[in-house]
This record gives structure tokens, C-alpha cells and sequence, in this order.
């Protein structure tokens, strides 16, 4: 007889006993960390649950959090559930428009709101008849409810509801890239499946106790599976970041047994640590046999790695250059490969078998193919159920067999391994009617150390032209034309190696950043190709028609 699958309010109410007394938040506030253990947890969760009820809210109904990390986004999440509602988790960085589009479209009845660096601009996209649930942070938005208030309130509802695997556990909305954004529908079944096959990996169960470190959104499936739902069946502390000016300290402090983050994060560390110590200096002390331990394991603790047995990038596909940058301090760095259709549970590496420029091999239980255009297929028990509101793309989305299209063009190896090429709708044609794929020339560029972000563009030009970020440090160590000679380098030795259609003739050093502020990076910092290409075309345009490899945008 198959034994039944084990939910989402399952684990809550198992953990609430079996570690009643283990540490498993841990919020710091005003530079005080305040340590909350599975039995205060689950109490703050069934006190808030019982007001959840007391809303008059219907079984299945949605409510919202918008909010940074901490411990009362995973609380808020619990009783939600514990509740018999769907969670609809946004950005924190979301703009009015786009927060007011999704409460619209998942007809959000509640919303908590907590840690936000602009709720007075965010406030407008949130409409009067939604009630508001603030979070206890200082200057947090106005609401109608407090959460101490509610503590303090009712009493915790002692029914332990168990969901069905058909029901609705969340809607996650896709970071949108180009359009609206969709409301994907995952089910308690799904994530059931996700946290079970989890549970059995041999890497996650090399320790006991795992220490996280949660500060990528929570409204994006990465974090969501792997920080918080993987906190579920392995005996945990989740550490919170209070702020960016103090996210250093807080790692140091958490120091994570297992460490996510989005490639930009890795540049951004890559570039502290040339900050301090140039690439030529490192490079020396590296080939010393007596210096180099001590110079990896200043690295290391520096960063907070000094616990850290797996690193992992995700959300948008890392440069080799960057991750055998890494290899070189001791620091593996692996990527898989998933998408919030098929909750981030898609492929897997683990530190021993890493091969640079994949994404590893399939998790148990996924099946993958190659579609037409070798667009990478997927199949699972872990997938959603469809688009909210949206039967036609629900059905776009599925192939007939039940594979999902991921959008994403791959090699899958003979060993299993596969490779993700790109978006099949990234690929630019130049004017010369040749094809060319951006992934492949930014992760070649990327060996510039002086480079924060790049993006390739080429559509109606006659070459393809490199828009680039500079880093803050390489501005502040480098004179302009230091730096135009380093791009110059770079361009000259990579070029050889490519297609003539491929070749980079161009370079543009935008004078201004890619934000979430200016739209032009998603809340998981991946690019908004089509809004960069919008912003710069005509720019790109004039440049190719003048005489300079290098143009500093004024």
C-alpha cells in the first residue's frame, strides 16, 4: 500500500513536537537578535491563524504578503495555511503598479505588510478594502491590524487542518521578465512530492543541523523550496539580514552550512574581495604553497563561509569565468536549474561532481527532453497546476504527453548532464540575418573583472553591441581610460575565438546602473532584455556608425 504524502501543515505541526526547543529563527532587530524556537513559532502561527478565522475569510480565499525576510513572513506563512487559505507572496521591491496588478488579479482579501524600504510609494498600488496586517518593524506601512496586538489578542487555534494535495498552497508570481506578470498555482500535493525527494538527498543529510541564511525574496520559488520548505524536514536555524548596510555582519553571524545566491551576489563579493586585494597580488600569494591555505581561509571567513560545505548560484545562469574564479579560492560553486512552473525542482549539482558551464543532471523524479528548437522539456509530480486565471496559457505551457515548455534552449550530454543555452526568444538576428545567442558572449566578457553587468543586443544592428555596468571599485581604483583599455583587451582576445556575425565591435559603458528602481532588472535581479535593448537601441545605433570600440555614454 502506498504510504500517504506528507504536507506542507504536516511538517508544522510534527516539528512543533519534535523540536519544541530548537532555535529556528533567528530576527535581529536594532542589532539585538531575538532567537525563536519551534514551540513559540508554531504558537505566534496558531494565535495568528485563529485571527485569520475570525476575518470571516472563505476556505481557499488569498492573502498577500509583502514584506523583506524575517521571522513573521514564515510565521504569517504557516497560519495561512494552517488557516485553510493561499498564500500570495510579492516582491518587496515591487513597484505600486505591479503590487496593485497582482492583489487585483489574485483578488487578495488580506495583506501582511512588513519590512519595505519604499511603502509610502508601494502603498499606492494597494486598494482601501484589502485589510492590512502590519509586521512589528519600526516605520512600517499603516494597517488596520498589529501583529503584537494580535499576539496579545486571541488565543492559538489548536486545530491542526491538514489541506488536501488538490488544494491550492500559494500562487507565485512570476518576476516578468516581458509582460504581466503569471500566477503560478502550486498545490499542497506538489510541494509535497518537492519536500519529500528533498528529504532523501544524501547532501542535504550530511549534517544534522543546517543553518541558513534567508534574504533572497521569499516571493520567488528559489528561496521558498529551497530555504524555507527544505527548513521543514531537516533541523534548521534560519538567520534574517536586518539591512543592507548591516547584510555582511549578519552573514558572518549566520555563517550557513548551505549558502544561496543570485550570480550578481557573487560578482558583488568577487568585487570586494579585488577591492581589498588586487587580481595580480592574488594571484601570487595563491601560487605560494605556505600562504595559500591562510589566504583561502581569510577568504572564506571573511565572507562567512567558515561553515559552508555548499554553495549554490541560481535565479539566472552564472559565468564560468566567475565560478573557476572561485574554484581557485576553494570556493565550488554550483548551479541547477529549475522555474516556478515546476517549483525550482528541475536539475541539481553537488560539490563533488560540479562540471563548469551546466546545470547537473536531473533530481529524481524529473523527467527531461528535448522539444523542437531544442527547448528543454520537463515532466514531475512537482509541477504546478496551472496559471491563474489563464486557461489558454495553462495549455500553451503543457505538451500533450504533460511536459512542461520552459522557454529555455539546452544540451543534454550523454552523461546526463545539461547545459541551458538561452532563451529561445533571447536569440537576436543581426542585420546581417545571422542568429546570435547573448548568454554566450556575456559569459565570455564576464572575465573582466571590471565588469557589474552586461547585456549583448543585436536586433537591426550590424554587429552585436555590449552594453556594460562598471563596478564602483573599478571606477574608484581605475582612470577612464585604464578601464577603456581593459575592455579593449577583452574584446580583442575574445573575438578571435568567435563567428565573425559574433564578434563584438562595440562596447557602450552605460553611466547609470540596471535597477529594479528603473525597471530594467526583475526583483531577482535577472535582466529585462527587452527594456534594456528599448532603452539603448538608438544609442547602439549611432555607435556603430562611429570609429570607436568603446564609448563612454556621457
Amino acid at each position: 500500500m502506498e504510504q500517504k504524502l506528507k504536507v506542507f501543515n504536516e511538517y508544522l505541526y510534527e516539528n512543533e513536537v519534535r523540536w519544541a526547543d530548537v532555535v529556528y529563527l533567528t530576527q535581529p532587530i536594532n542589532g539585538v537578535r531575538h532567537e525563536i524556537t519551534w514551540k513559540e513559532a508554531m504558537f505566534q502561527a496558531r494565535k495568528i491563524t485563529a485571527f485569520l478565522k475570525s476575518l470571516g475569510l472563505k476556505k481557499g480565499d488569498k492573502v498577500g504578503i509583502l514584506s523583506k525576510n524575517c521571522a513573521e513572513w514564515f510565521i504569517a506563512d504557516f497560519a495561512i495555511a494552517m488557516a485553510g487559505f493561499v498564500s500570495v507572496p510579492l516582491y518587496a521591491a515591487q513597484l505600486a503598479d505591479t503590487v496593485h496588478y497582482i492583489l487585483d488579479h489574485a483578488e487578495v482579501k488580506a495583506l501582511f505588510v512588513g519590512k519595505l524600504d519604499k511603502w509610502k510609494d508601494q502603498e499606492k498600488g494597494i486598494a482601501e478594502n484589502i485589510i492590512r496586517i502590519a509586521f512589528p518593524y519600526e516605520d512600517s506601512m499603516p494597517a488596520k491590524y498589529h501583529w503584537n496586538d494580535l499576539l496579545d489578542q486571541f488565543e492559538p487555534d489548536m486545530t491542526n487542518y491538514v489541506p488536501d494535495e488538490s488544494d491550492l498552497y500559494t500562487i507565485m508570481y512570476t518576476s516578468g521578465t516581458t509582460g504581466a506578470p503569471k500566477g503560478v498555482m502550486i498545490t499542497f500535493g506538489a510541494t509535497g512530492h518537492a519536500m519529500e525527494a528533498t528529504s532523501k538527498d544524501a547532501t542535504i543529510n550530511r549534517l544534522e543541523h543546517h543553518h541558513f541564511l534567508s534574504y533572497l525574496p521569499l516571493g520567488h520559488i528559489f528561496e521558498r523550496i529551497v530555504v524555507e520548505h527544505t527548513s521543514l524536514f531537516k533541523k534548521t536555524t534560519i538567520y534574517f539580514v536586518e539591512a543592507l548596510s548591516t547584510f555582511t555582519r549578519d552573514l558572518q553571524y549566520a555563517s550557513p552550512t548551505l549558502f544561496v545566491a543570485a550570480p550578481r551576489i557573487w560578482a558583488q563579493f568577487q568585487k570586494g574581495i579585488l577591492a581589498k586585494l588586487s587580481q595580480k597580488k592574488l594571484e601570487i600569494l595563491l601560487k605560494i604553497p605556505i600562504l595559500n591555505y591562510f589566504i583561502k581561509k581569510k577568504i572564506k571567513h571573511g565572507l562567512g563561509f567558515d561553515r559552508t560545505y555548499w554553495c549554490i548560484s541560481g535565479s539566472a545562469p552564472m559565468s564560468v569565468p566567475v565560478m573557476e574564479w572561485y574554484q581557485k579560492l576553494g570556493i565550488t560553486i554550483c548551479e541547477g536549474y529549475g522555474r516556478t512552473e515546476d517549483l525550482a525542482y528541475a536539475t541539481w549539482q553537488y560539490p563533488e561532481e560540479v562540471i563548469f558551464g551546466t546545470v547537473g543532471k536531473p533530481r529524481p523524479g524529473i523527467e527531461v527532453k528535448l522539444g523542437e528548437d531544442d527547448e528543454l522539456l520537463t515532466r514531475s509530480k512537482m509541477m504546478m497546476s496551472g496559471y491563474y486565471k489563464e486557461p489558454g496559457a495553462s495549455k500553451e505551457i503543457f505538451t500533450k504527453d504533460g511536459f512542461i515548455h520552459t522557454g529555455d534552449q539546452a544540451i543534454i550530454h550523454k552523461n546526463g548532464y545539461i547545459t541551458i543555452l538561452g532563451r529561445v526568444n533571447d536569440t537576436f538576428k543581426t542585420d546581417k540575418g545571422e542568429f546570435v545567442n547573448p548568454l554566450k558572449l556575456e559569459d565570455k566578457f564576464a572575465e573582466n573583472h571590471d565588469i557589474e553587468q552586461l547585456c549583448a543586443i543585436g536586433l537591426t544592428l550590424p554587429q552585436p553591441v555590449l552594453l556594460v555596468v562598471l563596478s564602483h571599485p573599478a571606477l574608484a581604483m581605475h582612470s577612464r581610460q585604464e578601464l577603456i583599455a581593459g575592455l579593449k583587451q577583452t574584446m580583442h582576445s575574445i573575438n578571435p575565438g568567435l563567428t565573425n556575425f559574433e564578434k563584438v565591435k562595440r562596447i557602450i559603458v552605460c553611466k547609470d546602473p540596471w535597477t529594479t528602481e528603473n525597471d530594467l532588472l526583475t526583483p531577482t535581479f535577472k535582466l529585462k532584455r527587452k527594456a534594456i535593448y528599448n532603452r539603448y537601441i538608438d544609442l547602439a545605433k549611432k555607435v556603430s556608425e562611429i570609429d570607436t570600440e568603446v564609448y563612454w555614454e556621457a
